[in-house]
Order: C-alpha cells, then sequence, then structure tokens
C-alpha cells in the first residue's frame, strides 16, 4: 500500500539534489569551541531536515528503465529514416539533416525535464507514454511529407507541425505542474514561468506554421529555427538560475547514451551494407575487406574519442551547458561519418562495376553510330554478342546474375533490337536501334546500384526516365565522398573544442591535444577542398581511400591523446603527496535560519584555490549556490 500511495504521488519541489547536507566534523582534536561550533551546526541542519518537506522526486545519478525505453524510439526513427532514405544527393541529405535535428531537440527538450524532475509516479508516466506515442507520430509523418515537392506534400508538413506543438504543450504542462508544487519556493518562480512561457512560444510558433505551409510552403525552415531558439533560452536559464542547474544530474550520462545509440546506428548501417556486399560480389578483393577493416575501425575511433574526453563530476555549472548543446553538432558529424564510411565501403566494388559497364559504351569506340552498326552484319548479330558480353561480365562479378535481371530485364531490350520495324542500318534503324542501347546502358547501370542498394530520390507525385534515374545515382559517390570527410574533419574540430569545456583544469596538455585535433581535422579537410576542383570522375576515383585517410587521422588523434595523459600522470605528483596541501573543511554556524558551509575541498590537481559554496536556508529549505564556473 505504502508502494502504491508513493506512486500515485505528484511532483512536488523536486530540489533534494540542492540541500546541502550537514558536514561532519574531521578533526578527531580536542573538543574545544570548534566542536561546540559543529555540534550547533549540525542541530541547525537537523532542525531544517526535520521541518522541510520530504521530496516525492529521488534525483538518481543513473538513468532510469523509463528513459533508456525512451531512447529505442529514438534509435528506431532514426534507424527506419536511414535506411528507407539513402543519401544520394543534396536534396537527400538536407531532408536527413532536418529530419535528424527536429529529432534530436525534441529528444533534447525532454531529457532536460526527466534528469531533474522526473519521479516514479503515474504522472510522469503517463506524460512518458505521451513522449514515446510523438517519437512514433515523428516516423509516420517523416512518410509523408517531402520538403523537394512542397505542394503535393503540405499535408504531412502540417501534421509534422502539430506533432512538435504537442510535444511542446505536453513538456508545458510537465513543468506547470512541478511549479504548482513547488510555489513555495520564491527562487524558483522565475525560472519555471520562463520556462514554461518558452514551451508556449513555441508550440504557438509550430501552430503558426501548421497553417500558413499551404500558402508559404517554406515557412517549414522556421522548425528549425524554434528549435534552436528553444534550446538556446532554455540551457540559458539553467545558467541563470542555477536553483535549476543541471549539476549533480545525470545529463551527462544521457548524452553519452544518446552517443552510443548514434554510433550504434552507424555499425547497423555498416552491418547492412556488408551483407549486401558480400550478397552481391561473386568474389570480394583484398581491397575490399581492407575496407571493411577501416570502416570498423572509423566507428570504434569515434567511440575512444568520445569517451576519452569526459570527466565525469568535473564540471563547472555553465560549462556543463556549453558542453551540452554542443552535442548537437558532435552527433550530427558522427551520424553523417559513420554512415558515410559504411557506404564507402561500397564504393571500391560499385565504382568497379559501373566502370567496367561504362567503358563498353560504343561511342567510346567508334565516332558515330553508324561505324558502330556497320561492324555488324544483321540486328541478330549484334544481339547474340550483347547478350553474350553482358551474360560473361555478370557471372564475373555478380554472385546471383539473375537478380539483376528482376532489376531491369537487359534481354528484352536487346531482343527489341531485332524487331525494329525498318531496314538494317538505314538512318531511321540506327535512330531507333541507338535510342535502345542508350536505354540499355543506363537501365544496367542504376540496376548495378539498385543491386548495392542504392536507389535515385524521386520526389512524391512526379515519375522520372530511365535516364534521369542514371545520372541522379552517378553522383551518388562524389556526394558521399564530400560530406564523410566534411563530417569526420568537423568531428575533430568539435571534440576540441568539447575538450575544452570538459576539462575542470586548464594545462598545457589540455592545448597540445586540441592543437592535435584541429591540425588533424585541417588535414581531413584538405581533400575534400582539393575535390571541389575535381569532376566527378575524379572524386569517384578517389572516394574509396578517403576512409584509409579518416582511419589513419583518427588513429593518430587517439595515439597522441593517451600518450599525453600517460605523460602527464607521470608528471603530475600523486594524490597522496599534495595531500597535505588540503585543507580541512571549515563550519560556521549563525544564528537563525542561515547556515554558512565554506568548504576547502582539495581537487584532483590540488589547486590553492577552491570553490566557495554557501548553503542559505530560505523558507526551511536549504538551497547551495556556488562560485564554480
Amino acid at each position: 500500500m505504502v508502494e502504491m500511495a508513493r506512486m500515485w504521488t505528484w511532483p512536488i519541489a523536486p530540489f533534494d539534489h540542492l540541500s546541502e547536507t550537514p558536514v561532519k566534523d574531521k578533526n578527531h582534536g580536542s573538543k574545544t569551541a570548534s566542536s561546540e561550533v559543529s555540534s550547533r551546526s549540525a542541530s541547525v541542519a537537523e532542525s531544517q531536515k526535520s521541518s522541510a518537506p520530504k521530496p516525492a522526486v529521488d534525483h538518481k545519478r543513473e538513468c532510469t528503465k523509463i528513459e533508456l525505453f525512451y531512447d529505442l524510439f529514438f534509435v528506431a526513427n532514426l534507424a527506419t529514416v536511414t535506411i528507407t532514405n539513402e543519401i544520394v544527393d543534396v536534396t537527400t541529405f538536407k531532408a536527413t539533416l532536418g529530419f535528424f535535428s527536429l529529432l534530436w531537440f525534441t529528444w533534447l527538450q525532454t531529457i532536460l525535464y526527466d534528469v531533474r524532475f522526473s519521479s516514479d509516479s503515474v504522472f510522469h508516466q503517463a506524460h512518458k507514454a505521451i513522449s514515446c506515442a510523438v517519437m512514433l507520430a515523428f516516423v509516420s509523418c517523416g512518410a509523408i511529407y517531402d520538403t523537394s515537392n512542397i505542394d503535393l506534400t503540405y499535408a504531412g508538413l502540417k501534421y509534422m507541425s502539430f506533432v512538435l506543438m504537442t510535444s511542446r504543450l505536453a513538456l508545458f504542462i510537465q513543468y506547470g505542474i512541478v511549479f504548482h508544487r513547488s510555489r513555495g519556493h520564491q527562487q524558483t518562480a522565475m525560472p519555471f514561468m520562463l520556462t514554461m512561457g518558452t514551451y508556449l512560444a513555441t508550440a504557438a510558433g509550430f501552430l503558426g506554421v501548421a497553417l500558413g505551409v499551404q500558402h508559404y510552403p517554406r515557412c517549414y525552415l522556421a522548425w528549425y529555427a524554434i528549435c534552436a531558439f528553444e534550446a538556446v533560452f532554455i540551457i540559458a536559464i539553467s545558467c541563470h538560475w542555477r536553483v535549476v542547474s543541471f549539476k549533480r544530474t545525470h545529463l551527462v550520462d544521457r548524452l553519452s547514451d544518446l552517443t552510443l545509440i548514434i554510433i550504434g546506428e552507424g555499425i547497423l548501417s555498416m552491418s547492412r551494407r556488408t551483407y549486401i556486399l558480400f550478397g552481391t560480389l561473386n568474389s570480394p578483393t583484398a581491397g575490399t575487406y581492407g575496407q571493411i577493416i577501416c570502416t570498423v575501425l572509423v566507428a570504434y575511433m569515434v567511440y575512444l574519442l568520445y569517451f576519452t574526453h569526459i570527466e565525469h563530476d568535473k564540471f563547472g555549472t555553465i560549462r556543463q551547458q556549453i558542453w551540452t548543446i554542443l552535442h548537437y553538432p558532435l552527433h550530427v558529424a558522427i551520424l553523417f561519418t559513420t554512415d558515410g564510411a559504411s557506404f564507402l565501403m561500397l564504393s571500391r566494388s560499385l565504382y568497379r562495376m559501373t566502370r567496367v559497364w561504362v567503358a563498353n559504351w560504343p561511342l567510346f569506340t567508334f565516332d558515330t553510330w553508324a561505324d558502330f552498326f556497320s561492324s555488324f552484319s544483321s540486328p541478330a548479330e549484334l544481339a547474340s554478342l550483347l547478350k553474350a558480353d553482358m551474360d560473361d561480365l555478370w557471372s564475373v562479378m555478380l554472385k546471383d546474375p539473375t537478380h539483376l535481371l528482376s532489376l531491369y530485364d537487359y534481354n528484352q531490350a536487346i531482343s527489341s533490337i531485332e524487331t525494329i520495324d525498318a531496314a538494317f542500318n538505314s538512318t531511321e534503324w540506327q535512330n531507333e536501334a541507338a535510342a535502345t542501347l542508350s536505354d540499355l546502358w543506363n537501365g544496367v547501370e542504376l540496376a548495378i546500384f539498385h543491386e548495392f542498394g542504392v536507389a535515385p530520390h524521386i520526389p512524391i507525385g512526379q515519375s522520372w526516365s530511365v535516364q534521369e534515374q542514371a545520372e541522379s545515382v552517378e553522383g551518388v559517390l562524389g556526394t558521399v565522398y564530400l560530406y564523410f570527410c566534411f563530417a569526420a574533419a568537423s568531428l575533430l574540430f568539435i571534440l576540441a573544442v568539447m575538450g575544452f569545456f570538459a576539462k575542470k583544469d586548464v594545462s598545457k596538455a589540455m592545448w597540445l591535444s586540441i592543437g592535435i585535433k584541429a591540425f588533424m581535422g585541417t588535414a581531413v579537410m584538405l581533400p575534400v577542398i582539393a575535390s571541389w576542383l575535381m569532376d566527378i570522375g575524379g572524386i569517384a576515383s578517389f572516394a574509396p581511400w578517403s576512409v584509409a585517410i579518416v582511419t589513419l587521422g583518427y588513429f593518430t588523434v587517439v595515439v597522441s591523446d593517451h600518450l599525453i595523459t600517460w605523460f602527464e600522470k607521470r608528471r603530475r605528483p600523486s594524490h597522496a603527496e599534495a595531500s597535505h596541501f588540503c585543507a580541512s573543511p571549515a563550519q560556521v554556524s549563525t544564528h537563525g535560519d542561515e547556515v554558512l558551509d565554506f568548504k576547502n575541498e582539495c581537487s584532483d590537481t590540488a589547486t590553492m584555490f577552491p570553490p566557495l559554496n554557501t548553503s542559505v536556508g530560505l523558507n526551511n529549505e536549504p538551497f547551495r549556490f556556488s562560485n564554480e564556473i
């Protein structure tokens, strides 16, 4: 019965993580006036603790099962979109980036509430069910709108706006309930009202997009501006009012979990494309195995680069907030780095097969169609030669050549040459045969890309010819190569900035690590700049080597970071040798409701200027204020 009563409890002032517990006297010397001061301080703190209402929200330092369950919806959304919408051009790249941005910022706003105010209650579980439903609605809306053809899919944009509005209104209600139950704390009034006002304003903004997208199709771009404003404003509130900050929460763990999820999405793409590769090729080459090894190493290096820069419980309040918002560009970089690496794993085989096929184009050998057709005595001879060459080519390269026929029936296209209703080698016959061969080459090239799981992006409501589809996928290697290298370089730049905010103590070792990341990021970016001066063919020929180059760059950074850490530990004195520099904590108890606690705690680097922590009793409810940044 007690457990049932606790579950049905409404959330009340969830500020137990801000309360100051009585500090124990570590000085076991003579019991003089100092011991009397300590006893009075303990008695005052005990009286405050007994008189204050017990919070119903327990701030845990680890993720709860319901939070991990919510993350499953995030990874399901992301996996579904990346599988069904391959990035083949700039349009699909923008669409994927936009959908991920909406998904990420919605997840962020949800966990910013969870890490501070969530509780094991029916109220919280009901709102978590709404959050999961919102995530499911995301993927539903993503399937029915297309930003490249807004006129025909504006209904999907409208539904997405309503989903975003619903998620913010749910957060508005959640914060409102917590604010209502915490109304006795005067310091919480302003931050809660600003937070609720922000969510109400963003919900109104999404409603405005829903109402105006039919008449102003480009107004959907306001989604991203609203999400950015919302995130910055909510973070700024927690920076200014420390009473609602993320200190002593498991925010770092939640962001780390999401980072693992996004890396896992890259591994999922890698596994899927490895399956396609070995299910398609007849005999993979040594270069193919090298590509796979490099792709695996890239994902592993990304994991090492991220999780070696975090120092748990070392963040200052403002540094933690900046470090949090930097996860958006970081996760974008991880997503496109791992996805690009897994796609470029196919690039060597894909480039080799398409180049062999395109090299057989008749006009590469003959000056005109008339010269080519004149080398044959009849349409049957031409058809027989084409069919024999294609059967030999695909039997050598493909494990199952008949599967290509299911994607494009080239035998039917070849046979149609024999049924042209015109005299052989006449002008009319040559024109019709040339058009048939052009469709044949485009169709087979398109089937090769389909064989490797690559399909052109055709906007909803449009119909493309075989030639248009083939031209669309021809530039896929160049597109993937460019965004992969750019994302891989950006990942190092972002980690360099995050490393600065994640380290509590500024040192030469930290600056050396940042400098190495910035240098290697620039080195990875140089091939992208050079590729802009080349044509798509040049980029495609260089693309298979890009994963190996990035792997080498990441490996250099990982080894450098470990060497820097090793030398720093050898140079730094042990904590035991430096412990005599740490002063004992001093406690001062004053009259009334005011309790001051001046702590002098020695950090890992034995700093002589420790932070000042002051606990002030306010309305019989202790709060903590820290000058630690």
